[in-house]
């Protein structure tokens, strides 16, 4: 009886298989992603770095339509929403700002002017935010720049408007 007992209890152990640890659920990224912006200047005696970025913004515009009223045709004012790409430039500082590359190398002011150069792609992450989630830098470069505006930079909320990014309006 006991070998009976040994030999179930064995095959069932077999048939079980391996015991198999808790999987880790696939964890979201912390905190918000950082906006890609290219840079269009850089003043090495003022220490800033000017970059430009395209938001689509939505406008109410108003159009002509020809409504069919009994058997007459005539002509209405309609508002339709249009999405419109603009292209915002931003300043920023790197006194007031935290630079590091992309796989945590912190810079300081003159070493990050050396390496920011125009026409690069740079990351802006949130200000005040500290090092970004590492799930957000595996689409870059190791030496990619992350520039983080500090917490002092932001409006006050109910003093003045704050500094908001000046539009460059397409040409069309």
């Amino acid at each position: 009886m006991k070998r009976f007992l040994t030999a179930t209890g064995l095959a069932l152990a077999l048939a079980a298989g391996p015991a198999v640890a808790q999987e880790k659920k696939d964890q979201l990224p912390q905190g918000p992603p950082p906006g890609f912006q290219v840079v269009t200047a850089v003043d090495a005696e003022t220490s800033t770095v000017t970059v430009r970025s395209t938001a689509t913004v939505q406008e109410i515009r108003l159009v002509q339509e020809k409504v069919k009223q009994g058997d007459q045709e005539i002509l209405v004012n309609k508002q339709v929403v249009v999405a419109v790409p603009v292209t915002q430039q931003s300043q920023y500082n790197l006194r007031d700002c935290s630079a590091r590359t992309a796989d945590g190398t912190k810079l300081g002011t003159l070493d990050a002017l050396k390496k920011i150069k125009t026409g690069t792609a740079i990351l802006i992450g949130a200000p005040g935010g500290g090092a970004l989630d590492p799930a957000y830098l595996q689409v870059v470069n190791a030496d990619a720049i992350v520039i983080t505006p500090a917490q002092s930079n932001l409006p006050v909320p109910g003093v003045g408007i704050g500094v908001q990014p000046r539009p460059i309006r397409p040409k069309r």
